[in-house]
């Protein structure tokens, strides 16, 4: 929210940012009023933008370290920290020590499997909105799939999988995750 120039001059049109200004609480009487940004506020702003720029983490969980090694391999190409975990329970430990953007779970798995897994990240309050893909070469009925949808996946991928599809999806997750980032921290500043 800031002072923005349209064409019949300053107002709050969608066209360029009047940098400096932003919008004050309404007063008293109902009207809009603006103020200048203090240093204060632009050195915070500046600051944790740089702190944004930290790599994004994903958390990759199968039981199998060659699944895991290849799609390490198909996710190398991004900027991110990839984070990769064996089991439900190793899994769960990693989003206590690391915040992440996103995770891509195998649905079979000894012990905890993925839905169970995906059922208690939606379960805590630090991993309720994290975005989960579901990869799997074994469950590909309607049934199935549904089921993690319904536990709160955003896609279901059938192995063998297309990595270019693969990676599509993944970035437009992390963009989503950064721009919810932003929103966030610009939201605590002003």
């Amino acid at each position: 929210n800031c002072l923005r120039r349209g064409r019949q001059g300053i107002g709050t049109g969608r066209n360029r940012c009047i940098s400096g200004y932003m919008r004050a609480p309404r007063a008293l009487d109902g009207s809009e009023t603006f103020k200048k940004r203090t240093p204060d506020i632009e050195l915070e702003i500046a600051t944790r933008k740089k702190g944004m720029n930290r790599k994004q983490k994903i958390l990759i969980v199968d039981d199998k370290t060659a699944n895991l090694f290849t799609l390490k391999q198909t996710l190398n190409s991004l900027d991110v920290s990839i984070i990769e975990a064996t089991s439900g329970n190793d899994a769960l430990a990693a989003t206590l020590e690391h915040r992440f953007a996103l995770a891509i779970l195998d649905v079979m798995m000894p012990g905890m499997d993925g839905f169970e897994l995906a059922g208690t990240l939606r379960g805590d309050a630090q991993t309720r909105d994290l975005p989960i893909i579901f990869l799997t070469g074994v469950y590909s009925e309607e049934e199935r799939i549904f089921k993690g949808y319904e536990i709160g996946a955003v896609d279901y991928i059938v192995k063998p999988y297309n990595p270019s599809v693969l990676l599509s999806k993944v970035r437009v997750f992390l963009e989503l995750a950064q721009a919810r980032a932003l929103l966030g921290e610009m939201n605590s500043i002003l």
